[in-house]
């Protein structure tokens, strides 16, 4: 039987509105004495409780609707850890939660097919879904600032977004129409333990013929200026990789194997390896989600070369064996590994700011598209590549890489979508 018994008085209709939330409240009180006597029976009687606790006024005034009226504009800032003015800082305001109890008309007792709690607490019908719930939202200016506009009256709660971030506090409640009330947000900071911070300055990028021979896209040797960043001190590691596939946006690498081994990168034995067979898409999705990016070329070679001295290799000017890097010794006619190395492994190779594996184990994915004459008329400042270009470079030489190979200024380039187990890519941040 589908509808309402009609054995038992009829109590008429259960009206929410303010003007009758008072009268209801006694009603509800009348309401849980009546039940106990008519129904002798706990489980009725625990029902009728929570339809009388629904109606009193005290539970009513609990979450009231959301106003849909005024035009106001919720205005605040986006800063990071250190106060810097963020731009590009997704600011949504979502309005409150709210809960209506339809009109319906009940007679009791309740027959068992319409007796469900959430039925009379009005939330199988008739209540605004999350989907539903209005969402206003506005990106941060060049100095950090937000102005959400048109934001009808109500309760909203502000909430900045980006990927792989947290902010303090993660969101503010604001109640509208209100007077003043400008919000601030800052970024938390990353932990850095595995980053390292390369100082602003000058450094020499390129070569120079002596003592070296230089190929036609290294010269000429010239001065660049940087603002300071981060990068990672080591290549991204299978491990690190792993987890953006299992909780972030990245797709597995093409290949599980390594050049000499068939279980790779799912292998706990290489987690601390480098990540090889991904794409410089798939190598920009990971850092964007970790809340990096891509070093530029420039910002790549400053890290491995420092800035005191063009040196050719991460370690100085002596030329390179196996204790220093894993690389092709075509000079001994001996290939170091012959596949990769862990990412921590040579420690006397390590650059001016002591960056791990700048030279040999895998190339290295950096941001620049390629272009052969690119310095000879680069920016002095911050460059950042050409706009447009077919090949990305790649830097920094592999273990089947020769000794020129692995130089500070030596540049090669690949096809973006290019999987290889030669290639693998580290991060870098603007602090």
């Amino acid at each position: 039987m589908n509808s309402f018994k009609n054995s038992g008085p009829a109590l008429g209709i259960l009206d929410s509105s303010p003007a009758h939330r008072q009268r209801d409240g006694g009603r509800g009180w009348f309401l849980f004495i009546w039940s106990a006597w008519w129904n002798k029976g706990w489980g009725r009687l625990l029902l009728i409780m929570a339809l009388a606790a629904s109606l009193a006024p005290a539970r009513m005034a609990k979450s009231a609707p959301v106003a849909r009226s005024g035009a106001n504009t919720l205005m605040g800032s986006v800063v990071d850890d250190l106060g810097r003015p963020l731009a590009g800082i997704v600011v949504q305001a979502r309005a409150g939660s709210q809960m209506f109890i339809p009109m319906v008309t009940y007679r009791l007792p309740l027959t068992p097919q319409r007796s469900s709690l959430p039925y009379l607490l009005g939330r199988d019908k008739g209540v605004e879904s999350a989907q539903d719930t209005p969402i206003y939202s506005a990106i941060t200016n060049s100095d950090g600032s937000y102005a959400i506009s048109d934001v009808p009256d109500g309760a909203y709660i502000i909430t900045p977004i980006q990927d792989g971030r947290t902010f303090n506090p993660a969101s503010r409640t604001v109640s509208l129409p209100m007077r003043g009330g400008y919000q601030t947000f800052s970024r938390d900071a990353l932990p850095y333990s595995e980053m390292v911070l390369v100082p602003a300055g000058s450094f020499q990028m390129g070569c120079s013929e002596a003592p070296q021979d230089c190929e036609n896209d290294e010269t000429p040797l010239h001065s660049v200026y940087l603002d300071d960043y981060l990068i990672d001190q080591y290549e991204v590691t299978n491990s690190r990789y792993a987890d953006c596939v299992k909780n972030g946006p990245c797709n597995a690498p093409e290949k599980n194997a390594s050049k000499t081994r068939d279980a790779y990168y799912d292998n706990p034995a290489y987690a601390n390896f480098p990540v090889v067979e991904v794409n410089w898409h798939q190598a920009r999705i990971f850092c964007e989600w970790q809340g990096k990016r891509l070093p530029t070329e420039a910002e790549w070679e400053k890290a491995a070369r420092g800035s005191s001295e063009p040196r050719i290799f991460p370690w100085g000017n002596a030329q390179p064996d196996c204790s220093l890097v894993n690389f092709d010794n075509k000079e001994q006619s001996q290939l170091c590994v012959g596949d990769t190395s862990a990412v921590d492994s040579y420690q006397a190779g390590t650059s001016p700011y002591g960056m791990m594996e700048m030279a040999g184990n895998v190339w290295e994915w950096v941001n620049d598209w390629y272009r052969a004459d690119y310095y000879q008329q680069s920016p002095q400042s911050n460059p950042t590549g050409p706009d447009d270009g077919k090949y990305r470079v790649i830097r920094g030489g592999a273990w089947d890489a020769y000794g020129d190979e692995v130089r500070t200024a030596y540049r090669m380039m690949s096809e973006p979508l290019t999987t290889l187990n030669i290639i693998g890519f580290r991060c870098a941040l603007t602090p």
